[in-house]
């Protein structure tokens, strides 16, 4: 089985179109078309519905594309580490990332990572634990950047403690204060940020035996601090992410603290490629050093 016809596959499945695909891998997309339609007739099945939306995997194709993942993956650590024999480092690797690791710790972790390993590409993908959780599973990611929990199923690798920060109104009472008692939130008008999606806030939530009025909830922890600087209640987020807001909203340590643990979770350590070992230990140097 040619291995460029799964990657093919591969990537139409995940880019949701043979354009997507063709760019990914430097095709032309009629290239791309026949690879797959050749790697269907050598399986016996369709792999890929096509439309007007674009592709997406057929039952079938669902059912193989983590086993094509898998070829995908043992192939590029097999061109990765014949490359570091030669004394060439090559490759790609895959990072998710919390958005305010991303916006925190990933530029210059890139910026070291490039200048050190030029010729390794780095793709990064942004999304929350409950997505992140998915993509491991399914390979989509070589290591990513999160939060450990107590139900974590992946190698972990820590790096930092974050503590959480009470995000206030300008004229909320205790905005002038240096700590925010966590009953004072029962009741509270309260902005949530990607609710239902594993996050550290969803997390805290759960464990209060006190209830806050959810008045208004979005994707963005940038927009949930917006609504607050507005008056519009109150929320809690990340030091990290805290650190990244420009405004007027008061930013206060949560009476008694509460911490998230940072670090880089990843399928197996075992089998990571050289170029994700070579990245990964880029990222503990330099999130060290900040």
């Amino acid at each position: 089985m040619d291995i460029t016809k799964c990657e093919a596959f591969v990537r139409c499945a995940e880019s949701g179109s043979f354009t997507g695909a063709a760019e990914k891998m430097g095709y032309t997309q009629s290239g791309i078309t026949r690879m797959v339609q050749s790697l269907e007739e050598e399986l016996g099945c369709p792999l890929l519905i096509r439309g007007r939306q674009g592709t997406r995997p057929t039952s079938d194709g669902e059912r193989l594309l983590p086993l094509m993942r898998e070829l995908c993956r043992v192939n590029d650590r097999l061109t990765q580490l014949s490359a570091e024999i030669r004394g060439l480092s090559v490759g790609e690797v895959t990072v998710g990332a919390y958005f305010s690791v991303a916006a925190c710790w990933l530029p210059s972790v890139i910026r070291a990572f490039e200048s050190a390993q030029p010729n390794i590409r780095v793709n990064i993908v942004e999304a929350t634990n409950l997505e992140f959780d998915k993509m491991l599973e399914t390979g989509k990611l070589d290591c990513c950047f999160m939060s450990w929990s107590e139900n974590m199923r992946w190698d972990w690798l820590p790096l930092r403690e974050d503590r959480l920060m009470a995000w206030l109104p300008p004229d909320h009472p205790l905005a002038g204060e240096s700590r925010f008692p966590i009953e004072e939130a029962d009741g509270a008008p309260f902005i949530i940020y990607a609710p239902g999606r594993d996050t550290d806030l969803d997390r805290l939530l759960a464990e209060w035996k006190f209830k806050p009025e959810i008045r208004y909830t979005t994707l963005d922890s940038v927009t949930a601090y917006a609504m607050v600087e507005a008056g519009l209640g109150m929320s809690v987020n990340d030091e990290l992410s805290t650190k990244r807001m420009k405004g007027c909203a008061a930013a206060l340590p949560l009476e008694p603290p509460r911490f998230v643990s940072l670090g880089i979770a990843v399928p197996s350590l075992s089998k990571l490629s050289p170029a994700a070992k070579k990245f990964i230990a880029c990222a503990q140097r330099v999130v060290g050093e900040l």
